[in-house]
């Protein structure tokens, strides 16, 4: 089932000319965007799971770490969220891997304006981000 949310954005995004794709399944629908930056490619996913709550933009595995380098993670993480204001990473131990999260309400009269402000944000962070990340998982 494809949500109003996910609609909304998809709409927004063909109005501006951004290349996406959609995707869905028994509990959610997405607005998948990828975009190629400076130090690294940079996927955002759009998730609504209902018509009434809220749009979780998500980019998963932004960088990969050997369980050794966890340690490291956590702490260029903690800095990285101290750094952003809005968004926040996310340090996985099982699946070794970094996330990127922001929620936002669809109380808005233009989810796809909101979803298209912060999709920017989104790949200009993980943009950002990464090589500091890249550091802690095979620096010194």
């Amino acid at each position: 089932m494809i949500y109003q949310a996910t609609e909304a954005i998809s709409q927004f995004l063909d109005e501006k000319g951004v290349h996406y794709r959609v995707s869905e399944d028994d509990n959610s629908s997405r607005v998948i965007v990828t975009f190629e930056c400076d130090n690294t490619d940079v996927t955002v996913q759009f998730i609504s799971s209902d018509d009434d709550s809220d749009v979780a933009a998500r980019v998963y595995r932004l960088v990969r770490f050997p369980e050794e380098k966890f340690p490291r993670i956590l702490e260029a993480v903690n800095g990285l969220n101290r750094r952003f204001r809005f968004a926040r990473f996310v340090a996985d131990p099982e699946d070794r891997s970094v996330d990127l999260h922001y929620d936002f309400p669809i109380c808005t009269d233009n989810v796809g304006e909101v979803a298209h402000e912060i999709l920017s944000r989104l790949v200009d962070i993980g943009d950002k981000a990464f090589p500091e990340l890249m550091k802690a998982t095979y620096g010194d």
